[in-house]
């Protein structure tokens, strides 16, 4: 006995040292019982129960007692399990019904009487169908027919209806019960109210609806992690679908280049809960993006996100660097203009005040038709012809009969237009007081050309008055001589033949022709 005891767990020992000694009562006719758990080798616990019979004598003192011990430990784990699956059905959130073949309910759990409003007396016996909203009622045949068949059913997704009337959706799982001969006899079915949850994802679909709608790349992110939403207007933006971005770390898809560490800015989204400014991402097709950021730290479900929407500012940030680069070409062309206006106003009054003003008014109405046509034509060059008919147009009525034009389509660039237009107004003006345009039988040829990389402009006059080289030079020879060849460094070669004045001009193509535009300013930040 004492060996037995020694075996006794510790919580039961003091229950059967109590049995034994005081052994069993008389009412009981000396039979006893007790069940106790014993410690056997490497800490496992045994179930047993003791049962016999004490022999006593003619004074009712016990003289022998014989019985038997029985391993009950499979019965009270069983019984143990009962109790913990009771426990579970009677506390669990769900509710836990049973039903027949026929639909017949047989069980109804505590939390099936609150889902549904029906007591355990008012559905137990009952149809199942009374739960089931009249669209319904075909799933319940198909439910039942493959059940029959021991088909399982997990978080299958549907609506039922309480007792007051009111219809909520449902997820169901249900699973075939069997008998001990492994016949299905019913199903257990176990539903949980999934109104909240369907509600809030009929929200988040409104929501990524909005977000779709939107022009700018809006995505989430976890802090560390992947991408976790990827808008329409990312797909657009970027060229990547959201298949192919969720799960991937936005700064390596994007290759963003942030103006400081990324790990500073993921530090303050998650220090200040915001981060603002521009950054500048890579697309799938390789062109480079500036976008005007904004990073929000936000909370769902317990876990913390950041929801980033990029507005693409690539084009502002182009014409931006466009002004400025106009506004440095104003400033530059307009220092060039005053310096000009300046060389023009000091070499007229060189010639005496007797006519200042209406020389000097000439030569500024020249400067500003060569600046009529750069502004019309937006700085990007002259047409040559264009050019020729502005600088003569006090001789339009001549132009044809005693002017004679010729020339390919070129384009000149800013420079060479303002050098050569003021050649042509003083080479006119010249030709109209004292050259072949004074008189009534002169004629002048104007002819460009290009010759492999070099351009040729001419200016000839013929019968005309005889010609002699000026006896001092002044701004209308300074012009026709040097001006052209300084701003494109040509080279100009100036004959005072009797016959008529000759003026030609060449210089590398490359120095006065319009280049095309080959691609768009390049962004620099």
């Amino acid at each position: 006995m004492a060996l037995l005891l020694s075996r006794v767990h510790p919580e039961d020992r003091p229950r059967l040292e109590e049995h034994i000694a005081h052994g069993a009562p008389p009412e009981a006719d000396h039979v006893y019982h007790a069940e106790f758990r014993v410690l056997v080798p490497n800490d496992a616990i045994r179930w047993l129960e003791d049962q016999g019979r004490v022999e006593m004598n003619t004074e009712e003192m016990p003289v022998r007692a014989f019985g038997v011990i029985r391993d009950i430990t499979a019965r009270k784990n069983a019984e143990e399990a009962q109790s913990h699956l009771a426990a579970i059905v009677t506390s669990s959130a769900d509710a836990i019904i049973g039903k027949t073949l026929d639909g017949i309910v047989t069980t109804w759990n505590e939390a099936a009487e609150r889902m549904f409003g029906y007591s355990a007396g008012e559905m137990i016996g009952q149809s199942i169908r009374r739960l089931i909203p009249a669209d319904r009622q075909p799933e319940e045949d198909m439910i039942l027919a493959r059940l029959a068949q021991s088909e399982s059913f997990a978080h299958f997704e549907t609506q039922r209806v309480a007792k007051d009337g009111r219809t909520f959706d449902a997820s169901v799982t249900i699973s075939p019960m069997r008998d001990a001969d492994g016949r299905v006899i019913g199903a257990a079915k176990i539903i949980r109210d999934i109104t909240a949850r369907k509600q809030a994802e009929k929200l988040l679909r409104r929501q990524a609806d909005l977000l779709d709608q939107s022009h700018d790349a809006i995505f989430t992110w976890k802090i560390g992690g992947g991408i976790t939403y990827w808008s329409r207007g990312a797909e657009r933006l970027y060229g990547y679908t959201a298949e192919e971005a969720i799960g991937r770390s936005s700064h390596e898809l994007l290759r963003t280049h942030h103006p400081v560490p990324v790990q500073e800015v993921e530090a303050h989204i998650a220090r200040e809960g915001s981060w603002y400014g521009e950054l500048t991402h890579t697309t799938r097709e390789g062109r480079v993006v500036v976008v005007e950021s904004r990073n929000v730290r936000v909370s769902y479900v317990g876990e913390i996100y950041t929801l980033e929407t990029n507005r693409d500012i690539t084009a502002r940030k182009q014409a931006d660097e466009r002004v400025r680069l106009l506004m440095h070409e104003v400033n530059h062309r307009a220092r060039n203009m005053l310096s000009l206006v300046q060389a023009i106003a000091r070499q007229t009054a060189a010639r005496g005040p007797e006519d200042f003003n209406a020389r000097f008014t000439d030569r500024i109405q020249a400067l500003a038709a060569n600046q009529n046509l750069l502004v019309r034509n937006e700085w990007r060059g002259v047409d040559m012809d264009d050019l020729m008919r502005a600088q003569l147009a006090h001789f339009a009525d001549l132009v044809g009969p005693r002017i004679g034009i010729c020339g390919p389509k070129l384009r000149l660039n800013a420079a060479a237009a303002q050098a050569i237009g003021l050649a042509l107004h003083e080479l006119a003006t010249n030709a109209g007081k004292y050259g072949a345009l004074s008189t009534d039988a002169g004629r002048v040829d104007v002819c460009w050309g290009t010759d492999g990389d070099t351009l040729n402009v001419s200016w000839t006059e013929r019968d005309g008055p005889p010609v002699s080289p000026p006896e001092r030079p002044g701004f209308g020879t300074m012009v026709i001589e040097g001006m052209a060849k300084k701003s494109v460094d040509g080279a100009v070669e100036l004959d005072y033949a009797p016959s008529g004045l000759i003026w030609r001009f060449t210089c590398l193509a490359a120095n006065a022709l319009e280049q095309p535009r080959t691609r768009e300013v390049e962004l620099t930040g």
